[in-house]
């Protein structure tokens, strides 16, 4: 692994404003068909962060209920459901 102190080649702001055209100039390519999105990194994750904040994360019932059996187990306060909307568990 490597870091790179990008100030010691170019202003910070000009190599901001690089990357984002760029980024622009990847996902104006064209796409094959079926392609509905040309993704860069972090691209997907950004989408899935965003997906989860607003609609929480699905989590299955019978690993819900392991670690209720756990908190319990070890005298931990259980997270408290604010709503489940579709099978999807909505922590308050």
């Amino acid at each position: 692994m490597m870091a790179i102190k990008i100030e010691a080649f170019i202003d910070l702001e000009a190599y901001q404003q690089e990357i984002e055209y760029l980024v622009e100039w990847v996902k104006s390519s064209p796409k094959l068909p079926g392609v509905q999105e040309i993704y860069v990194p972090g691209d997907i994750e950004s989408q899935n962060q965003k997906q989860r904040l607003e609609n929480g994360i699905y989590i299955e019932q019978s690993t819900w209920d392991r670690l209720i059996e756990l908190s319990d187990s070890l005298g931990v306060d259980s997270p408290k459901l604010s709503r489940i909307i579709n099978e999807t568990v909505i922590l308050s």
